[in-house]
């Protein structure tokens, strides 16, 4: 009578996703099991997972809970090793297999009788060797993969990067364009929202080769390989053999950008002058409302907190377009580019990128050190915690000052934006706004009946 029978096959690193290696497998074991009189095979193969980082096998856990019900009398792999590599997971296979009196056969080591005490040392022999293989294995590869990020190199894996060819060395024109308006843009001010509807409206698609998302766009922003730059484990080791698509200083302020943000979804603004208005009198933001079909900016009163004056507002598209014209002029005009290309070359921001440059070096060194084992993991943990505090300090001062970085490419472009003003989404106009304008304090009505009065208004500039 044939006996029904399990056949497990598993591959680790399955580079090219071609399945071969677990095909050999497949064929070895269902030949064994036919060589014995079988043909009530069954076969459960997890490809590209490895057993020795603890990734779940929907395959392997599926095949042993049928065999803990008894639906199978021989398990046939092509390897022991091919079953397990963690000791604690043997033996829970041992006391599985000792319950249902599964036979058990490998391609390589023949039959493997768990009902006997030597049956059982000689599994465990097995695994434990297993394991410490694995274990060198995955030193090598960690060593050899660190090694790599040293010398600038390419990761070899992956999807291929956005900006870059299939080598991960040539520049892509279009999209490293793309990446060079984006990080400009958000620089700028502008939401990872917007940004991906404009990637996704002009035509360009994600690494992954689908419509961009936040996450998607915010990985490829923070990267620091868009800067030409090389990183291990979210740490920049090294100057890498690609070239940039962005300089360093931009990079440094967007990354500090994100570093400095909180975990809390940032406020969507629907109106132009959201979040810039101010009460003169009391010193609360003005919020949008509408009025008989009409828009204002209003300080409202808190019924609560009693927060908010309630006496002041004024209306939103006459307030709109004076504050667009005044920006727009002041955009243009010598003494804001003169203003920010002295701030460009601030002394304290210089001194904060050269200090972040140095702050890299010593987390190069302490991976260096590492690698050769010159000090332990909780030696190198307890080290690089004091170096990212710094580091984290240091980034939070740059985003702060990140406007000599962010402005350079608005004035580079003041009578295009001008020229395209009404073409620019709400994003990108309060982007502009926000460049050289940080708030506008509105005062009271002082005499009714005189229309809109710009003398209301004072604008608190940036530059």
């Amino acid at each position: 009578m044939s006996k029904k029978v399990a056949v497990y096959c598993r591959i680790s690193d399955d580079r090219d996703g071609l399945g071969l290696g677990v095909e050999r497998q497949q064929k070895d074991c269902v030949g064994l099991a036919k060589a014995r009189g079988w043909d009530n095979i069954e076969v459960f193969t997890d490809n590209d997972i490895s057993a020795f980082n603890g990734k779940k096998r929907p395959s392997y856990i599926e095949m042993m809970a049928r065999i803990k019900a008894g639906e199978f009398e021989v398990l046939v792999a092509y390897a022991s090793d091919r079953l397990h590599r963690s000791p604690r997971e043997l033996e829970d296979f041992i006391d599985i297999c000792n319950q249902r009196k599964l036979e058990i056969l490998t391609v390589q080591a023949g039959d493997i009788n768990l009902s006997t005490a030597d049956g059982r040392t000689h599994a465990r022999i097995l695994g434990a060797f297993a394991r410490g293989e694995s274990e060198k294995t995955s030193s090598r590869i960690k060593r050899k993969a660190l090694e790599k990020a040293m010398n600038g190199e390419p990761w070899s894996t992956g999807h291929r990067p956005f900006g870059y060819q299939a080598n991960g060395l040539d520049i892509n024109i279009e999209e490293a364009e793309a990446i060079a308006e984006v990080a400009q843009r958000f620089l700028a001010g502008e939401s990872l929202n917007s940004l991906c509807r404009w990637l996704n409206e002009v035509g360009f698609n994600s690494p992954a080769n689908k419509p961009f998302r936040t996450k998607a766009l915010r990985d490829i922003l923070f990267s620091a390989r868009i800067s030409g730059r090389r990183s291990y484990y979210g740490e920049i080791v090294a100057i890498a053999k690609w070239p940039a698509i962005i300089s360093i200083e931009e990079s440094d302020a967007i990354r500090a950008v994100f570093n400095s943000r909180t975990r809390l979804t940032p406020i969507a603004r629907k109106n132009l002058l959201s979040g810039i208005l101010i009460c003169g009198e009391c010193g609360k933001k003005l919020v949008s409302h509408n009025k008989e079909g009409r828009s204002r900016y209003i300080c409202r009163k808190d019924a609560v907190s009693g927060i908010g004056c309630g006496g002041v507002f004024i209306t939103g598209d006459l307030v709109e377009d004076f504050i667009v014209q005044a920006v727009l002029t002041r955009l243009n005009s010598p003494a804001v580019e003169a203003s920010i290309k002295s701030a460009k070359a601030n002394p304290k921001g210089l001194a904060i990128h050269k200090e972040l440059a140095s702050i890299e070096d010593k987390l190069i060194e302490q991976a260096e050190m590492l690698a050769s084992n010159e000090f332990s993991r909780s030696e190198f943990n307890a080290g690089r915690k004091v170096i990212l505090a710094r580091k984290e300090k240091l980034e939070t001062s740059l985003a702060q000052q990140r406007g000599a970085v962010m402005f350079d490419s608005i004035l580079a472009t003041p009578e295009l934006i001008i020229n395209k003003w009404s073409n620019l989404n709400l994003d990108r106009q309060r982007a502009v706004l926000k460049s050289v304008l940080e708030s506008v304090q509105v005062k009271r009505i002082v005499v009714k009946g005189y229309g809109f009065d710009s003398a209301r208004l004072t604008p608190i500039w940036k530059y």
